[in-house]
């Protein structure tokens, strides 16, 4: 438990666990991310998510979910770090993971316009026409109902259904309208949505 205690103190002064984890031994860092997937996940994948050493995520559970079915991949892709989630395709993390509401990190990295990470995840395999279990929305509705022009661009280059409906018979289009994002709404146009 002194490695949990020591990484606890460390938490609280820097919000990256990169920082405190360059600062161990890989054992130690090992040993402290298989501590807290037995007693607190959600900090596990908390963990995972900010590291990109190949060798302590090789030895992790890196497609353990938190309580909300997100992964370290998710995590990751999600807050933009391009170099983790390398590190976490490399070590076999799922790509195509779906948290509890069924999405998956291609829909979360869309949604908050993260460029890089969206053509990482697709070179990597990603599935851009997955849908959400709740409403059914896809990577590229989320782009578009936020805005997200130069992601909505490399989705439909990557084979994005421009015409897919929701659940509710919603498309692209209609949520970049609805939400007033007339660059996207032109940018679907010009791609053929209907």
């Amino acid at each position: 438990m002194k490695i949990t205690a020591k990484w606890l103190e460390g938490k609280r002064a820097c919000a990256d666990g990169k920082e405190w984890v360059a600062g161990q031994d890989t054992n130690d860092a090992v040993e402290l991310i298989k501590r807290l997937l037995k007693h607190n996940i959600n900090w596990a994948v908390w963990l995972m998510a900010r590291i990109d050493d190949l060798e302590v995520l090789r030895q992790s559970d890196i497609n353990a979910k938190d309580n909300y079915g997100n992964t370290a991949l998710m995590w990751a892709a999600r807050n933009g770090r391009e170099a983790v989630v390398k590190t976490l395709l490399a070590t076999g993390a799922d790509i195509n993971a779906k948290d509890n509401n069924g999405e998956t990190a291609l829909m979360w990295t869309a949604r908050y316009g993260r460029k890089a990470v969206v053509k990482t995840l697709l070179a990597a395999g990603a599935d851009v026409n997955a849908k959400d279990n709740y409403y059914g929305n896809t990577a590229l509705m989320w782009a578009a109902r936020n805005g997200r022009e130069a992601v909505v661009k490399t989705l439909l280059a990557a084979g994005a259904d421009i015409n897919a409906k929701d659940n509710y018979g919603e498309t692209a289009m209609m949520w970049a309208a609805r939400y007033g994002n007339k660059a996207v709404v032109k940018l679907l146009r010009n791609g053929g949505a209907k």
